[in-house]
């Protein structure tokens, strides 16, 4: 009986040294700095972050803390990769415009009357980020809350598959889009809030099938002026909010 008991408790100091060496060197791995793949997203994250914009001391422990980022123009990076390791990001804002008085504003360029310059994305560049986006949305798996725009035509996208991957997503905002399949969104069994502003959809069907919706936000797109369309929606989620105007 005694050798039992002996046993037992070497069993459990031998669990506990393992959890001790294992909880450190996850506290060591999160203490590496980090190497960004874009130096432009490193002086965003390090703004974030309220360090200076040339820091290169951020570790993977500093970017757990990030919960919110704005992505200005996307055509300012070459890959935006990075974003991926923020694995607590719940709200992602892509290609958006950052005012004045904002984290990152003076990373951006911006035009003679004083507005902000989105550079043009072609075709490969285009479809880079958007394999970036894909591996971001499953990195960072806690994401809520997503926006992407095609202001001034500068980031057309042809499709967003990658949306498939968030599954967490609560709300999905895409504005002056010229996506025509929206059937993706269907994967997103938490979505709650979409907003499709000057977007070009004309049907909605590919809404239809979605659960939980309590918002569609649909000002200046086609389908708002549908009425009979617009009927459907309103049918299958009598109780959200629709706006069409």
């Amino acid at each position: 009986m005694e050798k039992i008991k002996q046993n037992k408790i070497k069993i459990f100091v031998y669990i506990v040294i393992i959890v001790a060496i294992a909880f450190a060197g996850n506290w060591l791995y999160k203490g590496r700095r980090v190497h960004f793949a874009d130096d432009k997203m490193r002086q965003v994250i390090c703004l974030e972050l309220g360090k200076d914009k040339d820091s290169h001391d951020v570790t993977y422990r500093d970017l757990e803390t990030i919960e919110e980022l704005e992505i200005g123009p996307v055509g300012e990076f070459e890959t935006i990769i990075d974003v991926a390791k923020c694995k607590n990001l719940k709200k992602l804002w892509v290609n958006s415009s950052v005012p004045r008085g904002k984290v990152g504003f003076e990373l951006y360029e911006v035009t003679e009357t004083d507005e902000r310059y989105y550079p043009p994305l072609g075709g490969e560049k285009i479809e880079r980020i958007q394999k970036d986006l894909e591996t971001i949305l499953k990195s960072a798996r806690k994401i809520e809350e997503f926006s992407f725009s095609n202001v001034n035509d500068t980031f057309n996208i042809p499709n967003i598959d990658f949306l498939k991957y968030g599954k967490n997503i609560k709300s999905i905002t895409i504005a002056y889009a010229n996506v025509k399949d929206y059937s993706v969104l269907e994967k997103c069994s938490k979505l709650q809030s979409i907003a499709l502003w000057h977007s070009d959809i004309d049907s909605a069907e590919d809404l239809l099938s979605l659960k939980n919706i309590n918002e569609l936000l649909l000002t200046d797109t086609p389908l708002a002026q549908n009425e009979k369309e617009i009927s459907k929606l309103q049918k299958a989620f009598p109780e959200a909010r629709v706006v069409t105007e």
